[in-house]
């Protein structure tokens, strides 16, 4: 099977191609990231250099955002979540 750099796979079959695409935003392709960059950019603005921020500040953070209240959850937080009662069927 050769491959051309137009990154179409040729099977033998003169109209089988198939084109091959890098994906270039997790939200763009129906992925979701664990925390959005919006919610970070609340914290740290883009542009802004990370050097300055201590471990400190960084835990400060990840404790607020853990904090926050989540629609997949019923807008419970992570913590109420895995405080409730395991319930077997």
């Amino acid at each position: 099977m050769a491959t051309s750099s137009a990154g179409k796979h040729d099977n033998g079959s003169p109209t089988a191609a198939i084109h091959q695409t890098r994906r270039r935003s997790t939200l763009g392709s129906g992925d979701r990231t664990r925390t959005p960059t919006w919610l970070l950019r609340q914290y740290f603005p883009k542009g802004k250099s990370l050097d300055g921020v201590t471990q400190e500040r960084l835990d400060e953070v990840a404790a607020k955002l853990n904090r926050r209240p989540r629609k997949t959850l019923g807008f419970q937080t992570p913590a109420a979540k895995l405080a409730e009662p395991i319930v077997s069927p």
